[in-house]
């Protein structure tokens, strides 16, 4: 009934022919006549799992600029995803790989004018560590769009970066 809505995904799974497999798919989308609430979608692999949690108010499809939107990303990404996703890399690069999920954390808190990324982190034990924050401007105009990051950036052992360029690492 115009914008009150409740959806619930119970139980959705598949396998790809690539051999990409989600094993589930759960959440809910509600809404009503000012907010739309995404309060917990979760998708898990049989080496992944990512969880995006959002809210917003219809405003900002009415009026880009005013509304707001607000949303969390939290994943543990597992290597065979990343392998399998990445696609044809060499041989050696994917038996030197870590064996540790890529773990990923963001947050996005603004409108299409002004987003904040309030919070992302990228981890994988061993090789790196990433963290940042920053400001996105003008996310829909693709003439005047502007993201300022500061980022800090940790490295380790990146030997197996060189089995990219045929080195063995």
């Amino acid at each position: 009934s115009n914008r009150d809505l409740l959806a619930t995904i119970r139980n959705f799974s598949f396998v790809e022919r690539s051999g990409f497999t989600v094993s589930s798919l759960t959440g809910q989308l509600y809404s009503d006549s000012t907010r739309i609430y995404l309060p917990n979608l979760k998708l898990t692999t049989p080496h992944s799992e990512i969880a995006l949690s959002a809210n917003s108010y219809w405003d900002l499809l009415d009026a880009p600029t005013t509304g707001n939107l607000s949303s969390r990303l939290q994943a543990r990404i597992g290597k065979q995803d990343i392998l399998l996703l990445a696609g044809d890399l060499p041989e050696s690069f994917k038996q030197a790989y870590p064996f540790h999920p890529l773990t990923i954390r963001a947050g996005t808190e603004g409108n299409f004018k002004r987003m904040y990324l309030s919070r992302f982190n990228i981890d994988l034990p061993g090789a790196f560590t990433l963290d940042g924050k920053g400001e996105c401007h003008h996310l829909t105009d693709s003439l005047n769009r502007n993201i300022q990051m500061d980022l800090d950036l940790q490295t380790y052992n990146l030997n197996f970066l060189t089995a990219l360029g045929g080195t063995a690492p």
